[in-house]
């Protein structure tokens, strides 16, 4: 993975159908004129399940580092509530996961890191069964392992499509005084109910 995209790179990724175990994954890459990475990932019969594009920022622009979250207090793991449209409100504040980095697993660094954008998610919700729709990533510098990131999350909206209830989460992961990555979040906290005599 480039260094370069690590400090100053972006992607959005959008997951549309599952994989299951045992596929067989093909990953496509493009690069376009623009510097633009356009990838899909689909199943052997042609059926797309993801897709997702990767670029950097040219370094000469500058581009200003957005506005940190605040951390916040996270609820104990025995009072989180389950999500609804009650407790799932635009504009609040979820609490902070910090935790060190720890890349000694099979998850790449990117992968890690975005772990703990879903990560935050649960820690603040007592979650049913659950899905990760999208994500839109920037970095803005590279972690090292042990290094302790602070997660801090807020919730930028939520709304329902096809009988799924969503949310999307504002993410930034920063550690000490330097930030890593923003993240917005897509996720299906509550899918919609299967009628079980159609299955």
């Amino acid at each position: 993975m480039a260094p370069e995209w690590l400090e100053r790179g972006s992607a959005e990724l959008r997951l549309i159908e599952p994989f299951y175990d045992g596929e067989e994954v093909l990953v496509l890459a493009e690069r376009g004129e623009d510097g633009l990475i356009a990838v899909t990932a689909e199943r052997e019969d042609g059926t797309v399940c993801a897709r997702g594009t990767a670029s950097i920022r040219d370094a000469s622009l500058h581009a200003p580092a957005p506005h940190r979250l605040p951390e916040h207090p996270r609820p104990a793991m025995e009072r989180r509530a389950a999500p609804s449209r009650d407790n799932v409100i635009p504009g609040e504040l979820l609490g902070t996961v910090v935790e060190p980095l720890d890349l000694s697993g099979w998850r790449p660094y990117a992968e890690r890191l975005l772990q703990y954008s879903n990560e935050i998610l649960a820690r603040n919700f007592r979650m049913g069964p659950w899905i990760h729709t999208a994500s839109e990533i920037d970095n803005w510098g590279i972690a090292r392992e042990g290094d302790e990131i602070s997660a801090r999350g807020r919730i930028h909206d939520r709304f329902d499509r096809k009988g799924h209830e969503f949310v999307v989460l504002d993410v930034t992961l920063v550690e000490g005084d330097r930030l890593i990555q923003t993240v917005r979040h897509t996720a299906i906290y509550k899918p919609r109910m299967i009628d079980a005599q159609r299955l």
